[in-house]
């Protein structure tokens, strides 16, 4: 098999991740032949061929320069890996992609979801943050694969088979200018194939390990993203919806149009004290409506309240059980019915009233 390999690589802070990246795709039992996309001539051995120049005046307009080089050798090679030059991408990676690639249908596309680890060995998950989430209606079963939709299709690569690059180029909407979308420059060079040339990308949650990459420069860490704790739990969540254990149930459309992108609901709140503080004394019973991974009523709940929470769907909703909150079904007919009778001395509706 020949693959074509495209690594965005500006400047010189992450040429060590680089030089990682180089040896390990070198080491793969496959014909791999690696081109590394640069604002300025650098060596990488004689192994590694290095296009110089940028597509635009912006220096976030490099990581373009890959679509036109795969164009030109879309007969050339079986598969095409874009990547920036801090994701590690290993041979079992390359040959999952291509087994559940052969399960899809032809609109569908295999995609990878980053980690970092902690050094404890405990991972998270960068791409997980903000109102990005998983899409219940989106869980499917095909094959062996129990498969969802991540709505954050950025994860700083990207792999296409011939078939699927020709078909994006057919589209239109692949070889195109340097552009900004529903993500700034450097990401929509990695995502136009899902955004713009009519696939859409699905995680093989069930595979997950199968479909994890390294985010090797671990900067995220304690800033950004999802725990492990947090991410299983949702994973758990999904694979009872495909098993027809928990019903596919989401409170409300979470996120707004583009230009309204920063009203998105967040499903990561982190602890509020403005927030807290606004509860007034004496509260005993609070319910929470629209309650992401529970992180604000865990706080909640740490002094000394009584929390009932109305989840944002079926998958957080483990999240935050599992935090020791009382959790009614994500959905408003069924939660009103549930806590009929019910009396709470506070309900906290955050970052919700604009969706309602």
């Amino acid at each position: 098999m020949k693959i074509l390999v495209a690594i965005a690589n500006y400047g010189t802070k992450n040429i060590r991740f680089a030089k990682e990246l180089i040896r390990e795709y070198l080491s793969m039992p496959f014909n791999v032949e690696i081109y590394v996309l640069s604002e300025a001539p650098k060596s990488y051995g004689d192994d590694v061929k290095v296009i110089v120049g940028l597509p635009s005046k912006n220096p976030w307009s490099l990581p373009f320069v890959h679509k036109k080089l795969f164009a030109e050798n879309a007969d050339n090679f079986d598969l095409f890996i874009y990547t920036e030059d801090d994701t590690l991408i290993r041979t079992q990676h390359i040959l999952s992609f291509l087994k559940a690639t052969k399960t899809m249908r032809s609109d569908l596309i295999p995609g990878f979801i980053r980690y970092e680890m902690h050094a404890d060995g405990k991972r998270n998950y960068p791409d997980a943050h903000r109102s990005y989430h998983w899409v219940p209606t989106s869980i499917d079963k095909i094959g062996e694969y129990s498969v969802a939709h991540f709505t954050n299709d950025h994860s700083a690569c990207y792999m296409l088979t011939r078939d699927q690059l020709k078909q994006a180029m057919a589209s239109g909407g692949y070889l195109v200018e340097p552009h900004e979308g529903p993500y700034d420059l450097i990401c929509s060079a990695g995502t136009d194939p899902y955004t713009q040339c009519g696939f859409k990308r699905v995680i093989c949650f069930s595979h997950l390990d199968e479909f994890a990459l390294h985010h090797l420069p671990n900067v995220y860490l304690n800033r950004l993203g999802c725990c492990e704790d947090d991410f299983k739990l949702q994973l758990h969540a999904m694979a009872q919806i495909v098993s027809g254990e928990s019903a596919v149930e989401s409170l409300f459309p979470t996120e707004k149009a583009e230009s309204y992108s920063l009203w998105n609901k967040s499903y990561y709140e982190s602890i509020d004290e403005e927030l807290v503080a606004l509860i007034p004394d004496g509260v005993k019973k609070v319910l929470s409506v629209g309650s992401g991974l529970g992180i604000i009523e865990s706080q909640l709940m740490s002094l000394g309240l009584d929390v009932t929470c109305i989840p944002l769907d079926s998958i957080v909703s483990l999240c935050v059980e599992t935090k020791g909150a009382r959790v009614v079904p994500a959905s408003f007919e069924k939660a009103l019915a549930v806590l009929s009778g019910d009396r709470f001395e506070c309900i906290i509706l955050q970052q919700i009233i604009q969706h309602l």
